[in-house]
């Protein structure tokens, strides 16, 4: 059974996976794992490729002022983590052209609305 956080999660990979299509990038794979972690989305646009961390935040909207941002969950170990990942992808795919993006979500589910940031290459 999940749990509510892996179930936000999951609803964050779905609208941003939905936003990157809408904006013309290919979905090449879905939560790419390795020993050390783990890579939420990878997509490719034109001869570009895009490592996507995704992270959702549930939020009310309401609110003047939420304490946290999404994105302020993204440590810089984490970066490294990701990158670390995303160098064993491109030197095994022999890959040159691509970029470590992060999107952030807020998610307000009494609303049913959210807000999206993309934060483009991020490292």
């Amino acid at each position: 059974m999940q749990t509510q956080k892996q179930t936000l999660g999951q609803l964050g990979e779905k609208l941003a996976e939905k936003y990157l299509t809408k904006k013309g990038h290919q979905i090449i794979d879905r939560n790419y794992r390795q020993k050390w972690g783990e890579i939420d989305l990878i997509a490719k646009k034109e001869k570009k490729y895009f490592f996507v961390e995704v992270k959702t935040l549930a939020v009310d909207f309401d609110q003047e002022e939420n304490s946290l941002l999404p994105e302020d969950h993204l440590t810089k170990s984490k970066i490294k983590k990701l990158c670390r990942i995303i160098l064993g992808y491109v030197n095994h795919y022999k890959i040159e052209n691509w970029q470590l993006d992060l999107i952030a979500i807020e998610i307000d589910k009494t609303k049913k609305k959210y807000r999206l940031r993309h934060l483009k290459q991020i490292a």
